[in-house]
């Protein structure tokens, strides 16, 4: 919006303003225009009346547009409350309204509910049957191990072995086996029938006194068992781990009859000839540092090198860390 001021004052000197409504000269300096000036005020003066004659019209349609408003406030309050009664009587109505389904709909939800039931007890009973057939297959299994054993027990007590029998013929697979060993000086070998322990020259086998002898002896005892056992039904598992077979002989020895090498030979040519001999129904294991040069590679199951210079694993978990 445009203003126009009407000087009273002069804004330089400030003395009262004599008023000219002549177009040709300033009504404040009383300076004669020029044409162009004349002419700027004139169009100015159109200008302002078109001015003038815009804000009375948008001054009208700004009070006719409030007017609208006010008249579509006025509806909306009464379409609101047109429809909040209408929401109250169908509310109403509602309350007296049943609906056909909503019966059918309960029941419906009601049947689900009891199959839900059932499909969870049969759930249960399903569980329930799975593992009563697994205990009595367990059952079953122990019955038949139970079973078994019973039968081997009444087998073992029916048996006709004679224990001095027994005893003789371990004493003479002892005797053979260490005489096979070339152990030195070998007589009056035997097992005695009450310790059950091995004697040698006619003594304990710890009492020897020989560290080697004992290596040796335990070895004949532990092979004697084994051998005779594959004979009979002993329930022997015909698994004999033999370690360190050369230990405490050769030449660190420090009993002079069992310096000799060919002692360990000779231990390592009889187990050949039991793995040769029996290997269907026994199983030797026999761990030791070194072999004799005669030993077949077939004979040898796995070589390990615990320096890590001969280029063979380190054990049998090969961790080894340069």
């Amino acid at each position: 919006m445009m203003c126009i001021y009407d000087y009273i004052l002069c804004p330089s000197c400030l003395q009262p303003i004599n008023k000219n409504d002549d177009l040709h000269t300033c009504g404040l300096c009383g300076r004669e225009k020029t044409e162009l000036e004349i002419d700027e005020i004139l169009q100015l003066k159109q200008d302002k009346k078109k001015f003038n004659k815009k804000h009375k019209e948008l001054v009208g349609f700004i009070k006719g547009e409030e007017e609208n408003l006010n008249i579509l406030i006025k509806k909306n309050s009464e379409f609101k409350a047109d429809l909040l009664n209408l929401e109250k009587e169908l509310l109403y109505l509602q309350k007296d309204y049943i609906n056909p389904y909503i019966e059918q709909i309960e029941q419906l939800n009601y049947e689900i509910g009891e199959l839900n039931r059932v499909l969870r007890e049969l759930d249960n009973d399903h569980k329930l049957f799975v593992e009563l057939d697994r205990i009595k297959k367990l059952c079953d299994g122990k019955e038949k191990s139970i079973k078994d054993l019973k039968e081997k027990i009444k087998k073992t007590e029916n048996s006709s072995v004679n224990k001095d029998d027994l005893i003789d013929d371990l004493s003479g697979l002892l005797s053979e086996i260490l005489d096979a060993f070339e152990f030195p000086k070998l007589e009056n070998a035997y097992i005695d029938g009450k310790t059950y322990l091995p004697y040698v020259r006619g003594r304990l086998y710890r009492d020897l006194g020989s560290l080697a002898g004992v290596t040796l002896i335990t070895m004949a005892y532990y092979l004697a068992i084994t051998i005779k056992a594959r004979e009979e039904d002993f329930n022997h598992l015909g698994l004999l781990i033999i370690d360190s077979p050369r230990k405490n002989l050769g030449a660190k020895a420090s009993e002079e009859g069992f310096k000799d090498e060919e002692i360990f030979s000779s231990i390592v040519r009889y187990l050949v000839k039991v793995n040769k001999d029996y290997g269907e129904d026994i199983q030797l294991i026999v761990v030791n540092n070194g072999y004799p040069t005669f030993l077949n590679k077939v004979n040898i199951v796995k070589e390990f090198d615990g320096d890590g210079t001969k280029g063979l694993p380190y054990g049998l978990i090969d961790d080894i860390k340069a």
